[in-house]
């Protein structure tokens, strides 16, 4: 799959962090950890890359955004999916004096639902 990310966070007043990516997200439901007729659970892989803005007033500082994925997915029929990730993140910060760089990277725990839309479901 491939998949599109936005991240809005109001950090405070006026400082704004905002995140876009694209990702390709692999479902191995063919190596599938437990199965009934009705669920099954499954790990999960997927690569993100984009770009992230921090905004306070007047000034912006862009960076180039990578993060990886690891987890596991508890799908329920045919539309539902719940998941429970591991993820790693990196931001290449460009500062806008003297073409200065930073790196700011974080590790977490995702969690979440997914609704694919299907043929038939229309």
């Amino acid at each position: 799959r491939i998949y599109l990310t936005y991240v809005f966070t109001k950090l405070d007043n006026d400082l704004d962090f905002t995140t876009w990516t694209v990702g390709i997200r692999e479902n191995m439901e063919y190596w599938s950890l437990y199965e009934t007729d009705s669920y099954k659970i499954y790990p999960t892989l997927s690569i993100e890359a984009g770009k992230s803005t921090l905004d306070r007033e007047s000034c912006s500082i862009t960076g180039f955004t990578t993060e990886f994925d690891l987890g596991l997915t508890y799908a329920r029929g045919d539309n539902f999916e719940y998941f429970l990730n591991i993820y790693g993140n990196s931001i290449n910060w460009k500062h806008p004096v003297d073409g200065i760089s930073d790196k700011m990277s974080g590790y977490g725990l995702g969690i979440g639902l997914n609704y694919k839309l299907m043929y038939g479901d229309f």
